[in-house]
């Protein structure tokens, strides 16, 4: 089954696509699809990564030791939180001694993966407006398949909730 390619993949690959093809071929590198050199999974990372970073910076800009905004309590809550279930929290738990140098790796690490699954989120409730699409897997990689093909798979293992059919796999849109 072929791979659903966004159309900020293609605009993505129309304008950096050459640049990829000169440095995969400088690079002794055959990409599998020549004509979309830069990968749907690439550009979400690119798009997650771009997403993050105006974040950051947005973040930064409103740091206060007075008064905390909602980004800076929900960053703080990431880092440590009353349950012990913050990055800090779990790496003093698991790593013990010299827990504090791997905060920054596995934050960032952390964050990419929450931003990730925060904009698959995102795009799913955007997609709410095609009742006949089913978004099998993640996003940067999803399928989309016909309803009924897609039911009569997965009608064992599926529950019905308020009118969409929902399963661990495959979600209603």
């Amino acid at each position: 089954m072929a791979e659903h390619v966004t159309g900020l993949t293609h605009f993505v690959n129309q304008y950096l696509g050459q640049f990829a093809l000169a440095l995969l071929s400088a690079l002794h590198i055959k990409p599998t699809n020549p004509e979309l050199p830069i990968p749907e999974h690439v550009v979400m990372a690119m798009v997650v990564l771009l997403v993050g970073t105006v974040l950051a910076l947005v973040l930064r800009s409103r740091l206060s030791v007075e008064k905390p905004g909602a980004m800076q309590q929900v960053a703080e809550l990431l880092l440590t939180n009353p349950m012990g279930f913050g990055i800090k929290d779990l790496l003093e738990e698991n790593v013990h001694h010299g827990a504090s140098k791997f905060i920054p790796f596995v934050g960032s690490i952390s964050v990419f993966v929450l931003l990730s699954n925060l904009m698959l989120a995102v795009i799913c409730l955007l997609l709410q407006a095609h009742p006949g699409i089913l978004v099998v897997g993640y996003w940067p990689s999803c399928f989309f398949l016909s309803r009924s093909s897609a039911l009569q798979r997965a009608s064992s293992r599926s529950r019905f909730v308020s009118g969409r059919t929902c399963s661990p796999a495959i979600s209603s849109i």
